[in-house]
């Protein structure tokens, strides 16, 4: 037998062999490669969305974490400047910052404080504006808590050099407490004095011309005028006063006059007082909602009658810790005291509503939530809301049909109920303590929501 190896095949006993194939190059068929890409497609697909999900939910979180940083900022600062603080939020901007007084100046008005100097006397205050200024005409005398200062005659004063604490644009409050005292028989300082009118007798608690001014009249009245600019930065003069007899004689007497971008309020011991507009040419009657700035000096007493002062405090109020809310989500504060802008008093139209213009949320000198403005705790809701499918459980939802509610004039609306798709609730208790989510989820707010609170549902 004749083997043919070059042939690779054997002849033999009538039989053929074929050689063994040789082995093909490794690789993919065509169904194994889709079936490969299909796999991996499937992976980053799941792998985007886990992302996304991730990323919108970190989004949320650090949203929040903002809202609760400055929530902070305007307790602490209530409480460490022992004096009203808050956080204001305007829907139309979108914008949450922190109402933040800062105690500008602070005068105890003791003997270490007050020297004689030639022609006059050195004042020296306390506060971030450290001021030093000038009297004349002053004598120390006993005050409400140890010391204070009597005003004789009209040309007495204090006068303080320009200082930006004595000029904020926003929002100024000034605490002083205050003893009237009656003209003294056959003083010649007061002679001319005595031939006004006893309500065109004036005393000046503090002033800044162009600006604004706190002062007393004769027959018990508190005066306030105001210079600034309007909504459409026009510039304005507001003055306004209380019935006569609020200010007693030889009583001492704690003054509060308190402004901030547009709301004016007097209080005398803690309590709020009616304001008439004084009858006199360009007076507006609504106030400026920012004053006027300018280099004018800060004047303290000085009028037609003696007036002995006493811890005379002038705060200004800034705005700090700006937060801009996303877009991306809804924010709600439940239990906050509306801001409010009332239609012209000219205005017949029914469509010149009452319109809120922010939502505010104060805080006590203790840190607390302020009992005058809120009823109850304030919940902050920050999320992402939606109507609900037809086909919800939700036993509060009642499914093919709005939900009617009954309007102020007697009218009903139609407004569906919207749920959160997702949320993040703070809560705020009375006490000014920050709950956590469990909590705040639980808590019930006070009244002055910033929606009907039944149409807002927390899952």
């Amino acid at each position: 037998m004749k083997k043919f190896s070059n042939l690779g095949i054997v002849f033999g006993r009538n039989t053929c062999q074929l050689a063994p194939k040789q082995r093909r190059d490794q690789g993919f068929t065509l169904i194994e490669l889709l079936v490969v890409l299909s796999i991996i497609s499937l992976l980053v697909g799941m792998g985007i969305y886990t992302l996304v999900r991730i990323g919108s939910s970190s989004r949320l979180q650090a949203t929040a974490a903002s809202i609760r940083a400055i929530i902070r900022k305007a307790k602490n600062t209530a409480r460490d400047e022992g004096e009203t603080s808050g956080i204001l939020y305007q829907p139309e901007r979108r914008d949450l910052f922190v109402i933040q007084p800062t105690l500008g100046a602070y005068f105890h008005f003791e003997k270490s404080q007050i020297q004689g100097v030639q022609g006059g006397f050195q004042v020296e205050g306390g506060g971030e504006a450290s001021p030093l200024g000038q009297g004349k005409g002053i004598k120390l005398v006993k005050g409400h808590l140890g010391d204070g200062v009597e005003f004789l005659g009209p040309d007495s004063g204090i006068q303080f050099a320009s200082n930006p604490f004595f000029s904020p644009q926003f929002g100024i409050i000034i605490k002083v407490w205050v003893l009237r005292k009656p003209i003294p028989a056959n003083s010649k300082v007061y002679q001319k004095s005595r031939t006004k009118k006893v309500e065109d007798q004036k005393f000046f608690l503090v002033q800044k011309d162009e600006s604004y001014l706190l002062r007393l009249t004769g027959d018990g009245r508190v005066e306030i005028g105001l210079r600034g600019k309007d909504e459409n930065k026009v510039v304005i003069n507001h003055f306004v006063q209380t019935y006569p007899g609020i200010i007693p004689e030889n009583q001492w007497t704690l003054v509060e006059m308190r402004f901030y971008r547009g709301e004016l309020k007097l209080l005398v011991h803690g309590i709020p007082r009616v304001l008439q507009p004084i009858k006199m040419a360009e007076n507006q009657k609504a106030p400026p909602k920012e004053l006027e700035i300018n280099a004018n000096p800060l004047i303290i007493g000085g009028g037609d009658f003696p007036v002995i002062i006493d811890q005379l405090a002038l705060y200004i109020i800034a705005e700090s810790e700006r937060f801009h809310i996303p877009k991306s989500y809804d924010f709600i504060i439940e239990g906050a005291f509306p801001k409010v802008e009332s239609p012209p008093t000219n205005s017949s139209s029914k469509k010149d509503k009452v319109k809120i213009k922010a939502y505010q949320v104060f805080f006590n000198s203790k840190g607390e939530l302020h009992s005058f403005y809120h009823s109850g705790p304030v919940r902050f809701l920050i999320g992402k809301l939606q109507s609900p499918q037809k086909g919800s459980n939700d036993k509060n939802v009642k499914k093919g049909r709005p939900k009617t509610q009954e309007r102020k004039d007697g009218g009903t609306e139609h407004k569906p109920m919207m749920v959160w798709e997702k949320v993040i609730p703070i809560a705020v208790d009375m006490g000014g303590n920050l709950l956590g989510e469990e909590a705040s989820k639980k808590i019930l707010p006070g009244k002055g929501l910033h929606l009907p609170q039944e149409n807002r549902k927390v899952k």
